[in-house]
């Protein structure tokens, strides 16, 4: 648990790193995303950038993931994905 809780920290540290990097090259004011005021106090509802982010981020580890395992363009579950990483790291077959 404190591996996650020290994950998401980190990982909302950079978002709040490269947030003022986003807005220059035009994330968070994309069509979707909602920015109001609300008793004196700014709010940011990202949803297209977050949309799009996501995106991306699955798009590079879909190629991470081809590289491990050239054959993961055909696999169909987790199974075949957890097999895969197996053999490559010299433990066989690990079906239970």
């Amino acid at each position: 648990m404190f591996r996650w809780l020290l994950a998401v920290f980190i990982i909302l540290l950079l978002v709040n790193a490269v947030t003022p990097w986003f807005k220059k090259i035009g994330f968070g004011r994309l069509p979707g995303d909602l920015n109001f005021t609300l008793f004196g106090r700014e709010f940011n509802l990202p949803f297209t950038t977050t949309l799009i982010l996501s995106l991306v981020a699955a798009g590079i580890a879909r190629i991470f993931q081809v590289k491990a395992c050239p054959q993961a363009l055909t696999w169909k579950t987790s199974r075949e994905f957890r097999d895969c990483v197996a053999r490559r790291r010299g433990f066989g077959d690990q079906r239970t």
